[in-house]
Protein backbone atom coordinates (compact mmCIF):
# COMPACT_ATOMS: atom_id res chain seq x y z
CA UNK A 1 0.00 0.00 0.00
CA UNK A 2 1.19 2.90 -1.36
CA UNK A 3 1.15 6.53 0.55
CA UNK A 4 2.80 9.36 -1.02
CA UNK A 5 2.11 12.87 -0.81
CA UNK A 6 1.30 15.41 -4.18
CA UNK A 7 3.77 18.22 -2.65
CA UNK A 8 7.05 17.15 -3.72
CA UNK A 9 9.22 18.77 -1.06
CA UNK A 10 7.01 16.47 1.57
CA UNK A 11 9.21 13.93 3.44
CA UNK A 12 7.48 11.14 4.72
CA UNK A 13 9.86 11.37 8.09
CA UNK A 14 8.82 15.01 8.58
CA UNK A 15 5.08 15.36 6.90
CA UNK A 16 3.05 14.90 9.64
CA UNK A 17 -0.53 14.06 7.05
CA UNK A 18 1.79 11.34 5.39
CA UNK A 19 2.21 10.34 9.07
CA UNK A 20 -1.12 10.59 9.87
CA UNK A 21 -2.33 8.62 6.76
CA UNK A 22 -0.59 5.70 7.59
CA UNK A 23 -1.49 5.70 11.10
CA UNK A 24 -5.11 5.86 9.46
CA UNK A 25 -4.10 2.82 6.92
CA UNK A 26 -2.54 0.61 9.90
CA UNK A 27 -5.21 0.79 11.98
CA UNK A 28 -7.76 0.38 9.72
CA UNK A 29 -5.89 -3.06 8.49
CA UNK A 30 -5.56 -4.29 12.18
CA UNK A 31 -9.38 -3.73 12.03
CA UNK A 32 -9.98 -6.40 9.19
CA UNK A 33 -10.34 -9.92 9.75
CA UNK A 34 -6.95 -11.90 9.87
CA UNK A 35 -7.59 -13.79 5.96
CA UNK A 36 -7.69 -9.97 4.46
CA UNK A 37 -5.10 -8.30 6.36
CA UNK A 38 -2.16 -10.05 8.07
CA UNK A 39 1.32 -9.95 9.00
CA UNK A 40 1.32 -6.13 8.65
CA UNK A 41 4.18 -4.02 8.53
CA UNK A 42 4.56 -0.31 9.18
CA UNK A 43 6.79 2.06 8.03
CA UNK A 44 5.88 4.29 11.23
CA UNK A 45 8.06 1.29 13.31
CA UNK A 46 11.61 1.89 13.89
CA UNK A 47 13.71 -0.26 12.21
CA UNK A 48 11.46 -0.55 9.19
CA UNK A 49 13.42 2.16 7.57
CA UNK A 50 13.44 -0.43 3.95
CA UNK A 51 9.67 0.60 3.85
CA UNK A 52 10.62 4.24 3.05
CA UNK A 53 11.98 4.88 -0.31
CA UNK A 54 15.36 6.49 -0.45
CA UNK A 55 14.15 10.03 -0.98
CA UNK A 56 11.76 10.19 1.53
CA UNK A 57 8.58 11.19 -0.53
CA UNK A 58 7.08 7.85 -0.44
CA UNK A 59 6.27 5.12 2.54
CA UNK A 60 4.59 1.47 2.03
CA UNK A 61 2.57 -0.22 3.79
CA UNK A 62 2.09 -4.32 3.56
CA UNK A 63 0.59 -7.34 4.39
CA UNK A 64 -0.89 -10.92 3.33
CA UNK A 65 -4.05 -11.71 2.01
CA UNK A 66 -4.52 -15.67 3.63
CA UNK A 67 -8.08 -16.35 2.50
CA UNK A 68 -8.71 -19.17 0.34
CA UNK A 69 -10.69 -16.84 -2.11
CA UNK A 70 -7.99 -13.87 -2.35
CA UNK A 71 -9.98 -12.02 -4.62
CA UNK A 72 -12.55 -11.90 -2.35
CA UNK A 73 -10.97 -11.23 0.91
CA UNK A 74 -8.69 -7.96 -0.47
CA UNK A 75 -12.25 -6.23 -1.06
CA UNK A 76 -12.27 -5.05 2.35
CA UNK A 77 -8.52 -3.73 2.47
CA UNK A 78 -9.53 -2.03 -1.49
CA UNK A 79 -12.61 -0.14 0.75
CA UNK A 80 -10.10 0.71 4.02
CA UNK A 81 -7.79 2.55 1.22
CA UNK A 82 -10.83 4.13 -0.34
CA UNK A 83 -11.98 5.36 3.00
CA UNK A 84 -8.70 6.79 4.16
CA UNK A 85 -8.27 8.34 0.16
CA UNK A 86 -10.89 9.93 0.70
CA UNK A 87 -10.35 11.90 4.01
CA UNK A 88 -6.65 12.49 2.46
CA UNK A 89 -6.92 14.50 -0.71
CA UNK A 90 -3.61 15.77 -0.99
CA UNK A 91 -2.18 12.56 -0.44
CA UNK A 92 -1.81 9.68 -3.33
CA UNK A 93 -2.71 6.53 -1.75
CA UNK A 94 -2.97 3.23 -3.76
CA UNK A 95 -3.25 -0.27 -3.12
CA UNK A 96 -1.77 -3.22 -5.01
CA UNK A 97 -1.02 -6.55 -4.78
CA UNK A 98 -1.73 -10.26 -6.56
CA UNK A 99 -5.24 -10.34 -5.15
CA UNK A 100 -6.21 -6.71 -6.19
CA UNK A 101 -4.51 -7.23 -9.63
CA UNK A 102 -6.10 -10.36 -9.87
CA UNK A 103 -9.74 -9.27 -8.81
CA UNK A 104 -9.57 -6.44 -11.24
CA UNK A 105 -8.17 -8.39 -14.34
CA UNK A 106 -10.84 -10.91 -13.50
CA UNK A 107 -13.50 -8.04 -13.45
CA UNK A 108 -12.75 -7.15 -16.70
CA UNK A 109 -12.43 -9.87 -18.72
CA UNK A 110 -15.89 -11.04 -16.71
CA UNK A 111 -16.90 -7.89 -18.69
CA UNK A 112 -15.18 -8.02 -21.68
CA UNK A 113 -16.95 -11.66 -22.15
CA UNK A 114 -20.81 -10.62 -20.93
CA UNK A 115 -20.26 -7.58 -23.72
CA UNK A 116 -19.38 -10.48 -26.30
CA UNK A 117 -21.91 -12.76 -25.06
CA UNK A 118 -24.48 -10.34 -25.73
CA UNK A 119 -23.42 -8.71 -29.71
CA UNK A 120 -21.40 -12.00 -30.77
CA UNK A 121 -25.05 -13.74 -31.73
CA UNK A 122 -27.02 -10.86 -33.82
CA UNK A 123 -23.76 -9.46 -35.53
CA UNK A 124 -23.06 -13.38 -36.37
CA UNK A 125 -26.24 -13.79 -37.49
CA UNK A 126 -25.65 -10.38 -39.49
CA UNK A 127 -22.92 -11.74 -41.22
CA UNK A 128 -24.58 -15.51 -42.59
CA UNK A 129 -27.75 -13.26 -43.87
CA UNK A 130 -24.89 -11.68 -45.66
CA UNK A 131 -23.34 -14.73 -46.89
CA UNK A 132 -26.08 -17.00 -47.65
CA UNK A 133 -28.67 -14.31 -48.33
CA UNK A 134 -31.45 -16.51 -46.49
CA UNK A 135 -32.75 -16.84 -43.20
CA UNK A 136 -32.91 -20.37 -43.05
CA UNK A 137 -29.86 -20.83 -44.30
CA UNK A 138 -28.16 -18.65 -41.70
CA UNK A 139 -30.13 -20.03 -38.50
CA UNK A 140 -29.15 -23.55 -39.30
CA UNK A 141 -24.99 -22.96 -38.68
CA UNK A 142 -26.15 -21.01 -35.46
CA UNK A 143 -28.49 -23.37 -34.14
CA UNK A 144 -25.84 -26.07 -34.47
CA UNK A 145 -23.74 -23.99 -32.43
CA UNK A 146 -26.01 -23.32 -30.02
CA UNK A 147 -26.93 -26.93 -29.46
CA UNK A 148 -22.90 -27.67 -28.33
CA UNK A 149 -22.86 -24.87 -26.69
CA UNK A 150 -25.55 -25.56 -24.28
CA UNK A 151 -24.59 -29.23 -24.00
CA UNK A 152 -20.74 -28.39 -23.25
CA UNK A 153 -22.32 -25.50 -20.54
CA UNK A 154 -24.66 -28.41 -18.87
CA UNK A 155 -21.46 -30.75 -18.86
CA UNK A 156 -19.50 -28.11 -17.56
CA UNK A 157 -21.67 -27.26 -14.76
CA UNK A 158 -22.10 -31.22 -13.86
CA UNK A 159 -17.73 -31.62 -13.55
CA UNK A 160 -18.22 -28.37 -11.82
CA UNK A 161 -19.82 -30.54 -8.68
CA UNK A 162 -16.59 -31.81 -8.25
CA UNK A 163 -13.83 -29.82 -9.27
CA UNK A 164 -13.61 -25.94 -9.36
CA UNK A 165 -14.65 -24.04 -12.38
CA UNK A 166 -13.79 -20.62 -13.40
CA UNK A 167 -16.37 -17.93 -13.25
CA UNK A 168 -15.96 -16.82 -17.24
CA UNK A 169 -16.09 -20.61 -18.57
CA UNK A 170 -19.89 -20.35 -19.68
CA UNK A 171 -18.28 -17.14 -21.62
CA UNK A 172 -15.65 -18.80 -22.66
CA UNK A 173 -18.12 -22.09 -23.88
CA UNK A 174 -20.38 -19.61 -25.83
CA UNK A 175 -17.53 -17.59 -27.58
CA UNK A 176 -15.23 -20.39 -28.60
CA UNK A 177 -17.84 -22.61 -29.29
CA UNK A 178 -19.84 -19.97 -31.75
CA UNK A 179 -16.62 -19.54 -33.45
CA UNK A 180 -15.99 -23.44 -33.67
CA UNK A 181 -19.44 -24.10 -34.91
CA UNK A 182 -20.13 -21.78 -37.61
CA UNK A 183 -16.80 -22.28 -39.15
CA UNK A 184 -17.80 -26.09 -38.97
CA UNK A 185 -21.04 -25.08 -40.54
CA UNK A 186 -19.42 -23.59 -43.29
CA UNK A 187 -16.35 -26.09 -43.75
CA UNK A 188 -19.12 -28.36 -44.83
CA UNK A 189 -20.76 -26.28 -46.72
CA UNK A 190 -17.44 -25.42 -49.07
CA UNK A 191 -17.07 -29.55 -48.82
CA UNK A 192 -20.15 -30.14 -50.10
CA UNK A 193 -20.28 -27.41 -52.92
CA UNK A 194 -16.92 -29.14 -54.05
CA UNK A 195 -18.25 -32.62 -53.82
CA UNK A 196 -21.39 -31.58 -55.89
CA UNK A 197 -19.52 -29.74 -58.64
CA UNK A 198 -17.40 -33.30 -59.02
CA UNK A 199 -21.05 -34.70 -59.37
CA UNK A 200 -20.67 -36.35 -55.89
CA UNK A 201 -22.04 -35.71 -52.63
CA UNK A 202 -20.14 -35.42 -49.78
CA UNK A 203 -22.42 -36.52 -46.57
CA UNK A 204 -24.06 -38.89 -46.62
CA UNK A 205 -22.26 -41.07 -49.39
CA UNK A 206 -24.97 -43.43 -50.59
CA UNK A 207 -23.18 -47.08 -51.02
CA UNK A 208 -24.99 -48.91 -53.72
CA UNK A 209 -24.41 -53.04 -53.11
CA UNK A 210 -23.75 -54.71 -56.50
CA UNK A 211 -27.57 -56.74 -57.90
CA UNK A 212 -26.97 -60.79 -57.67
CA UNK A 213 -26.81 -62.40 -60.92
CA UNK A 214 -30.34 -63.52 -62.18
CA UNK A 215 -31.50 -67.12 -60.71
CA UNK A 216 -28.43 -66.92 -58.00
CA UNK A 217 -29.68 -68.02 -54.63
CA UNK A 218 -29.92 -65.51 -51.66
Amino acid sequence: MLIQSRNTAARFATDPAMRRAAAEVIAALHRLPRSTAAHIASPLVPGNGSLISPDGRSAIVTFNVIGSNATQAVLPALKAVASVQATNPQLRIREVGDASISRVANATIGRDFRKAETTSLPITLILLLLVFGALIAAGIPLLLAATAVISAISLASVVGQWLPVGQSTSEVILIIGMAVGVDYSLFYLRREREEGGRGARAWPRRCALPLPPRGARS
